[in-house]
């Protein structure tokens, strides 16, 4: 390592996050546009191609990614073993879903999905080759050359699905936007990883890796069960239509999950990795990483329940209305999950992947049984109560064994997130009341609650948690204090 850890876990969580936010900043804008102009039921038929190919996604996989992460012996041979093989199932994955196309659109969406899945599938290969260069990156803490892609796949998707959209394409606008995006992923990643791959196999390289990812393999079947069944429950009995609002509402009420948790954790999973063997400093980085991600995400799910109604009707038009109540209850499930989804990465880097999965199959037996009756008399909004329930209940027990693992008391872990939820509970219920009385209703009360919720969280937050509040700004930008970098003394602190 060039630079010492600490620096590098700033560094890599700055480049990440700001990546990222801006990326999803510009797909959020552009989904709005495409909210307009497109009709919910091509948001449908989306989600349930994006539903399939994120199952094959996984098939392909194989957990590999993970694995040459997680081994820090014989590095070359694990990328050249690993490519090779991400390469040959990723081309078979999409020969499958070609050939299998018409039996998988009559089981989900109807004649109307059999070649946008074609198309989109085409992406598996994409990203098969991409996957190793990629992986190398978040391995030695690249993130800076990470942070490239996104912004290209950022860029390539809303110039793509724009022009598309404008001209009518309809569906093909999103499916065109998506092959863009994963294209120009491929390419930028190749040309800032500066890794060149060998034609060899070692097998040894191969058992091992494969050895490490069947738990993963069996955890990313249970994962894509759970988050994928009410989706597919969904487009199967209540319609094309219904899923692009349960879709759409889905999507941006996960975004504290999937734009702070999961960007977070590209760069804790590889960082624990290295503390794997100083339980101390492992903890001590948890703990910082829980707090920020709680200081950054709870305000935002908050608002996200709050100001659904001004929100979904101001930003997207009346023909959303359906949406409102949905984004009330995945508001929650959103907020829970920007917690609960940092447990994965500390079973991976302790060498407990099994634990990924046996919490994955805990939430598919809650869910599994019970969706089919509770869409067909309940609807989304029973469907989106399920999975928040199934899904809090499995993230109960998933943090309970990280408190095991690391050696801390529950109370312990509630107090890391005990003033970011107070903070974020009363500056966006003042914020809501202060708009909502001074500004006409509808978009600008949404927007006005944003702002002053933008100016009065922070001040909420340093007064009751100045650490984390600090914690939290150092995810925003690379050159911002050193939060981590006293995460061990010593040996860690220099490597």
């Amino acid at each position: 390592m060039k630079k010492p850890l600490g620096r590098n876990i700033i560094t890599g969580v700055g480049w990440t996050f700001s990546s990222a936010v801006t990326v999803r900043a510009m797909q959020f804008l552009v989904t709005v546009v495409l909210a307009r102009l497109l009709a919910p039921s091509a948001f449908g038929l989306f989600a349930l191609g994006t539903m399939i190919i994120t199952a094959i996604t996984l098939f392909r996989d194989l957990g590999l990614g993970q694995s040459l992460i997680y081994h820090k012996t014989d590095v070359q041979k694990n990328a050249e073993t690993t490519f090779l093989m991400s390469a040959v199932f990723g081309l078979l994955s999409w020969g499958a879903v070609f050939v299998a196309s018409p039996l998988l659109a009559k089981l989900f969406g109807g004649p109307d999905l059999i070649w946008p899945l074609r198309v989109m599938s085409f992406s598996v290969v994409l990203t098969s080759l991409a996957t190793v260069p990629s992986v190398l990156l978040e391995k030695e803490l690249e993130f800076k050359k990470r942070a490239l892609p996104e912004f290209a796949m950022g860029i390539s998707y809303a110039a793509a699905a724009l022009i598309l959209a404008v001209k009518g394409f309809g569906v093909w606008s999103l499916v065109g936007g998506h092959l863009a995006m994963s294209a120009a992923s491929l390419i930028v990643t190749w040309l800032v990883a500066g890794w060149k791959p060998a034609a060899s196999f070692h097998r040894e390289s191969a058992k091992k890796t494969l050895n490490f990812g069947k738990h993963l393999m069996a955890a990313s079947v249970l994962f894509l069960a759970f988050f994928y069944i009410d989706h597919a429950a969904i487009g199967r009995w209540l319609g094309v239509t219904a899923l692009g609002y349960y879709s759409i509402a889905f999507t941006i009420c996960n975004l504290p999950a999937t734009n702070i948790t999961h960007v977070v954790n590209k760069v804790m999973y590889p960082t624990y990795s290295k503390l794997n063997e100083d339980m101390a400093a492992l903890r001590k980085a948890y703990t910082r990483t829980v707090k920020s991600i709680a200081m950054l995400s709870f305000p935002i799910a908050c608002w996200l329940f709050m100001a659904s109604e001004d929100f979904v009707l101001g930003f997207f038009g009346p023909k959303w209305s359906p949406a409102i109540p949905l984004f009330k209850i995945l508001a929650l499930y959103g907020m829970f999950r920007s917690i609960g989804a940092t447990a994965g990465s500390v079973f991976m880097a302790v060498g407990e992947p099994k634990w990924v999965y046996r919490l994955n199959f805990l939430q598919i037996a809650i869910a599994a049984p019970l969706v089919y009756p509770v869409a067909i008399k309940f609807g989304t909004i029973g469907v989106a109560t399920l999975f928040t329930v199934a899904y809090t209940t499995g993230t109960s027990l998933a943090l309970w064994k990280v408190v095991q693992i690391l050696e801390m008391t529950v109370w312990e872990y509630f107090k890391m997130f005990q003033s970011s939820f107070i903070a974020s509970v009363a500056t966006v219920i003042g914020s809501f009341l202060v708009a909502a009385l001074i500004l006409p209703s509808g978009v600008t009360t949404a927007i006005g609650s944003a702002i002053l919720a933008l100016v009065a969280y922070p001040i909420t937050a340093i007064a009751l948690d100045k650490e984390s509040y600090r914690a939290a700004r150092s995810m925003l930008s690379p050159s911002a204090n050193q939060v981590y970098a006293t995460a061990s003394e010593g040996k860690v602190a220099s490597e």
